[in-house]
């Protein structure tokens, strides 16, 4: 795979902050061109606060955020801190699956009316678990513009999760992942419970093969250092001896 370009400043992205109170903070740092990466903490486990990435892409029509922070309160700040630094509009989310730290600010976006976008498949899945939908959703992969910027969704196939996508910037040839990916330091899988251990390595290399000329590629959690790639591989390949074991 093509050496990532590396950001040092993004290198502790993910850092657990576990000696401050997290709710409504929102890291803000810049990418490549004209997208950046915004940072929020939740806590999955109700105990300890969770880093998760998201990106936001800066183009001529407005501001377009990759996923919603945790929450509605959140979602607010973020709204908020991007329309007064940047002097812009959001005017758009595209949500990568359906759990919590992908979709779980939609109602505050619906109700400043920013139009939300998802996958069919993430609708049908927010739905049946009792989560706010997106809005619109969309039955295959689809390329959006906006004032001539491409955002473009693709599906791997199952993974983390059964509905997630990855979305390409081609532009800055940044590859957000969300949680399809582990950052390449991880030391865990982490959840599993909505994965599919054994579709997932095949999503990998399919995408890896679709994006080979991606320069720096975002992982849903932690830092961006490494290759996430083989990592979550590594890591796939541990939890499904694991599993094994427990069936002995």
């Amino acid at each position: 795979m093509k050496k990532l370009l590396l950001l040092p400043m993004l290198l502790l992205a993910g850092h657990a902050l576990a000696q401050r109170d997290s709710a409504t903070l929102v890291e803000i740092s810049p990418l490549k061109g004209h997208s950046y990466l915004y940072v929020t903490y939740g806590k999955p486990d109700d105990k300890t606060w969770y880093p998760a990435n998201s990106l936001f892409v800066r183009t001529p029509a407005g501001i377009v955020l990759l996923d919603t922070p945790w929450d509605d309160e959140q979602a607010d700040t973020l709204v908020n801190q991007l329309e007064a630094r940047f002097h812009e509009k959001v005017v758009a989310c595209i949500s990568t699956h359906w759990h919590a730290d992908r979709v779980g600010g939609i109602k505050a976006l619906a109700a400043r009316g920013i139009p939300t976008y998802a996958s069919a498949q993430t609708v049908a899945l927010c739905a049946a678990n009792g989560k706010a939908a997106p809005a619109h959703a969309f039955s295959k992969d689809t390329t959006f513009r906006f004032g001539g910027t491409r955002i473009q969704t693709f599906y791997p196939g199952p993974g983390h999760t059964t509905d997630n996508i990855v979305v390409w910037l081609p532009e800055d040839q940044v590859l957000f992942a969300g949680c399809f990916l582990k950052s390449g330091l991880a030391t865990s899988i982490g959840y599993t419970g909505d994965a599919d251990l054994q579709a997932w390595p095949a999503s990998i290399r399919k995408t890896e093969a679709k994006f080979p000329s991606a320069r720096i590629i975002v992982p849903g959690h932690e830092s961006l250092e490494g290759n996430p790639y083989e990592r979550t591989l590594e890591l796939i390949g541990k939890a499904g001896k694991e599993n094994e074991k427990k069936k002995e």
